[in-house]
């Protein structure tokens, strides 16, 4: 993933919509302080073709949909039929955390 740049998880999470595309959490770690980053991406597809066969196709450039300074997204989620999803993190020493943002596709 292209962002965070430094100490990075580069997945620590992915959800495949219903359309096939790919979302996944970016975080940087460096320790149980922090500082934490992370991003979300659209990162690309997963489909299974008409006989079973399950293809994937990651993009050689991520489109960033979203950062979040100051935390390590480490899970996320999407209520069905919106936009909105639930963002979760753990910040080591600085707690854990939930949290909203739009970047689901219903």
């Amino acid at each position: 993933m292209p962002y965070p740049a430094a100490h990075v998880r580069h997945a620590s999470d992915v959800k495949a919509a219903a359309d096939g595309r790919l979302t996944v959490s970016s975080a940087a770690d460096p320790g149980d302080d922090g500082p934490f980053a992370s991003a979300l991406h659209d990162a690309g597809r997963v489909a299974v073709s008409r006989t079973g066969r399950i293809g994937l196709t990651v993009s050689d450039a991520p489109h960033r949909l979203a950062t979040f300074s100051g935390h390590k997204v480490e899970g996320l989620a999407c209520l069905p039929g919106s936009r909105t999803g639930i963002l979760g993190s753990d910040d080591e020493n600085d707690g854990g955390s939930v949290a909203v943002a739009r970047f689901c596709r219903p």
